[in-house]
């Protein structure tokens, strides 16, 4: 639990810090956004390995809630950490969203444990 936790406490701050780390997105503002990157790749670097490691330890939140589906305090913390993000950037937060969703659903290991082949 403790390790959940403190997962979803980086999460949330390297989410921060990705939002604080790109320039402000918009939906009008897609050429601006892409030529501010390009003209300052240092800081494109650090905002997407950010983004990646926010989209990393989100979709182990993810992944750990599709397998347990027990944790309904971490499912509403999920929840208000997104909408909390949203309050920042909500375009990078969808992406955000999306990307650790994805990942989430696509690391989910399929098989079962000894213990559920038994009950069935």
């Amino acid at each position: 639990m403790f390790i959940k936790l403190f997962i979803f406490l980086f999460a949330f701050i390297s989410g921060f810090f990705t939002i604080s780390i790109f320039p402000s997105l918009t939906f009008d503002d897609v050429s601006f956004f892409i030529s501010a990157l390009i003209l300052n790749p240092i800081r494109f670097f650090i905002g997407m390995i950010a983004f990646i490691m926010t989209g990393l330890a989100f979709s182990y939140i993810v992944r750990s809630l599709i397998k347990s589906r027990k944790t309904l305090v971490i499912d509403l913390f999920l929840f208000f950490a997104f909408f909390l993000l949203m309050r920042f950037s909500v375009l990078l937060t969808l992406l955000m969203v999306v990307f650790s969703i994805v990942f989430g659903i696509l690391t989910v290991d399929g098989r079962t444990s000894r213990s559920d082949e038994g009950n069935s």
